[in-house]
């Protein structure tokens, strides 16, 4: 999801012929079911209907690549570990030093995240990463005017560049994307 000409088609469309995944794009979703509600409550039903669809296609041991185009408040996620395998290996590639030092005894997920610039700061819901203790290492991939901010402690850690940030997977947090550069990328690791 992201701003109109933001690039979203054109990455979506290199990204699944790189990965070799099958493509849902919002519109056709929105065509099949006959629903082109853009309030609130429409939007939350083209969510729960991409999910459900995403979903569907995992199952079937494929990747997926989906875009909406009606919001700013989405981003792009690529699943690197989850499910008890690797789900990239250029990804693992990536990760690989940072897990030489954080020394997990076991992994839960590893998730990279691109947030696409908008005008204006958006700040995403709170949510958590797992429902029981873990530990999570939110790394910045970027420097950038976004942040994370942590509920509990009702504080915000600024994205700086080479940096982690670590905390409870069951803490209550949220991300924003940013405005001063093209994009915020973080790769979150949950582990024991």
């Amino acid at each position: 999801m992201g701003l109109p000409g933001s690039g979203k088609t054109t990455l979506a469309s290199e990204l699944d012929l790189l990965i070799e995944a099958k493509r849902i794009n919002a519109d056709e979703v929105r065509k099949e079911a006959n629903d082109w509600d853009f309030s609130e409550e429409g939007r939350s039903r083209q969510a729960k209907r991409m999910a459900k669809l995403a979903k569907k296609i995992k199952e079937e041991g494929a990747y997926v690549v989906a875009h909406e185009n009606d919001t700013a408040h989405g981003y792009f996620a690529h699943m690197i570990f989850d499910e008890h395998q690797r789900r990239s290996n250029e990804g693992w590639d990536v990760v690989r030093p940072i897990l030489d030092k954080l020394k997990p005894k076991a992994l839960i997920r590893i998730k990279a995240n691109l947030y696409p610039a908008s005008q204006q700061l958006v700040k995403h819901g709170y949510h958590v990463d797992q429902e029981y203790d873990c530990k999570s290492a939110l790394y910045f991939v970027n420097t950038n005017n976004g942040y994370t901010r942590l509920k509990k402690e009702k504080k915000s850690i600024a994205s700086v560049e080479n940096s982690v940030l670590h905390f409870n997977s069951s803490e209550f947090h949220h991300s924003t994307n940013c405005t001063d550069k093209q994009r915020r990328i973080t790769i979150n690791i949950n582990y024991f």
